[in-house]
């Protein structure tokens, strides 16, 4: 081949190389600017809590950068904030907290989160592989035995709960909460004596714990002794009127022995304590509404923050009651509606 024609030929191949190059470049600075406006957007969504749009650029973001943490932080924010199908965007916020773990085995803030979610939700065999997998992490070293025999319990391995339940009692200063627990599976299992031997062990072991009162009253709820529940009610209520979970048992039982109005005043003082407690709301609510006054419970059912609705659905089912009882067709309707949006897997009959 004359010498002239493999320089030419020498040159083409050079120049297709040369702008193969260019292409490949030009796709690369494509996909990082592309990148970068995902990003942008995702943050700027954030800002602005447009949670769902927020969501969305993070995810197109992340599939190209899974190990960029800020931006997983940022997901997960938008995530947690998501009303639509609650239930799938927590599953997502899980499934980001569990993918910082993998990048970064030791973020304790990360693992602290994830079991809170687990705790919250009640994802009691997820508790159990946490604590597992990751327990080494949190610092609540008390705390965590207590968590697992819960697991155990949400779980139905009521054996393991309740002889792990045995042994925190064993080892002294055990919470009230541990011995009511334990006896209110072993009166479940028929096992009343060793039940009502654990309710008497607690109120010698912590007599002056207001929470024993609780414990006590929600056991003798469970046997169906009304009498010393309600004398156990007022017991641990007289003894510590400032604590929202003593406040909101002891209303239960009383909107349940048809007691609104005591009710009613025990869950108003729960509500000051803890307003950021929506299961305080809805049990508000379902009060008002037992007591007929419809329009008030509407009001606290509408008054409640949008993702604490989405926590606690039920409370616009009883909200779409409530219309329906006051022959409101388009405000059942819209709670229904919302209910659906919150719940798209649940099927309601109108």
């Amino acid at each position: 081949m004359p010498r002239k024609l493999w320089i030419g030929l020498a040159i083409a191949v050079c120049l297709a190389l040369l702008a193969a190059g260019g292409a490949v470049a030009g796709l690369l600075m494509y996909r990082h600017n592309q990148e970068q406006e995902w990003l942008a957007n995702a943050e700027q969504h954030l800002a602005d809590g447009n949670w769902r749009l927020a969501k969305s650029n993070y995810t197109n973001y992340m599939a190209r950068n899974p190990e960029d943490l800020d931006a997983l932080g940022g997901y997960i924010e938008a995530t947690l904030n998501i009303r639509e199908n609650r239930q799938a965007a927590l599953r997502d916020a899980v499934t980001a907290y569990n993918q910082t773990l993998r990048f970064e085995p030791e973020n304790t803030e990360a693992a602290e989160a994830l079991l809170d979610l687990y705790v919250e939700t009640e994802s009691w065999t997820d508790v159990d592989y946490f604590l597992r997998r990751w327990g080494h992490l949190v610092d609540r070293e008390e705390e965590m035995t207590v968590l697992q025999a819960r697991a155990y319990d949400g779980m139905d391995r009521v054996v393991d709960a309740i002889n792990l339940y045995r042994d925190i009692i064993d080892e002294g200063d055990a919470a009230p909460e541990v011995y009511g627990r334990k006896a209110r599976r072993l009166y479940e299992r028929g096992s009343t004596a060793r039940a009502r031997d654990t309710i008497a062990q607690l109120l010698e072991d912590a007599p002056g714990e207001p929470r024993t009162h609780m414990e006590r009253g929600l056991f003798f709820e469970q046997t169906g002794e009304v009498d010393q529940a309600r004398q156990a009610f007022d017991a641990a209520v007289d003894a510590d009127d400032s604590d929202p979970e003593i406040l909101l048992a002891a209303a239960r039982f009383f909107s349940r022995e048809n007691n609104p109005g005591r009710a009613e005043q025990l869950i108003s003082r729960a509500a000051e304590l803890a307003p950021d407690n929506g299961e305080v709301w809805a049990i508000r609510a379902q009060v008002l509404q037992r007591q007929g006054n419809l329009e008030e419970a509407i009001d606290i059912i509408e008054g409640m923050p949008p993702l604490m609705q989405a926590d606690h659905p039920a409370v616009l089912m009883a909200l779409a009651e409530m219309y329906l009882a006051l022959d409101d067709r388009e405000g059942m309707e819209a709670a229904l509606d919302d209910y659906m949006a919150i719940n798209p897997a649940h099927d309601v009959v109108r």
